[in-house]
């Protein structure tokens, strides 16, 4: 269910408060107090994924507005209320001699809009990736974190029950003015 933030003020000498405004003023109170955030992660298996496969998540930490749902886009974290949103992601891969280039971005939307980054890989070695940007959301814009690789195979996203090694959380900064 999406936050709502209602305007409030501006205000003269001499206004009264009324129920009304005390309650947007409560509203937006509470909405700063747990703000719309979300974060998913892999948990107990891990997901082969092809070239420019999206992330799938299998296990929500926390959500306080609607934002993951697991049956239908487990890949997508997708904005119910509008703003200014700070994403971070991680990946941990096990290391392979299929490739030697790896990228680890997110888009919104499914779209040409990226925050990535780009890495040589060696084999047998295990690695690390971490995005983190902020990007302004519309409701129903979804951001997901995808891997692309040089060669053929896959790329094995590690989930953990005890270290979430893949990962991608979302958390509301405000609105856009």
């Amino acid at each position: 269910m999406a936050k709502t933030y209602p305007a409030i003020g501006p205000f003269t000498a001499g206004d009264i408060l009324t129920a009304a405004t005390m309650t947007d003023i409560q509203t937006n109170l509470t909405n700063q107090r747990v703000p719309p955030m979300c974060r998913v992660q892999r948990t107990s298996t891990s997901a082969s994924l092809a070239s420019s496969d999206p992330i799938p998540f299998n296990d929500e930490a926390y959500d306080t507005d609607g934002m993951w749902e697991g049956v239908t886009n487990p890949s997508r974290i997708t904005a119910t209320t509008a703003g200014v949103y700070l994403f971070t992601g991680s990946l941990r891969i096990d290391g392979t001699s299929a490739f030697s280039q790896l990228n680890f971005f997110a888009k919104k939307n499914n779209g040409t809009e990226q925050y990535w980054q780009n890495f040589s890989v060696y084999t047998g070695l295990n690695y690390a990736a971490a995005v983190a940007f902020t990007i302004s959301l519309a409701p129903n814009d979804y951001v997901q974190l995808f891997t692309g690789h040089s060669g053929g195979g896959t790329v094995t996203a590690n989930g953990s029950a005890t270290s979430f090694n893949c990962n991608l959380s979302a958390t509301w900064l405000g609105q856009v003015s």
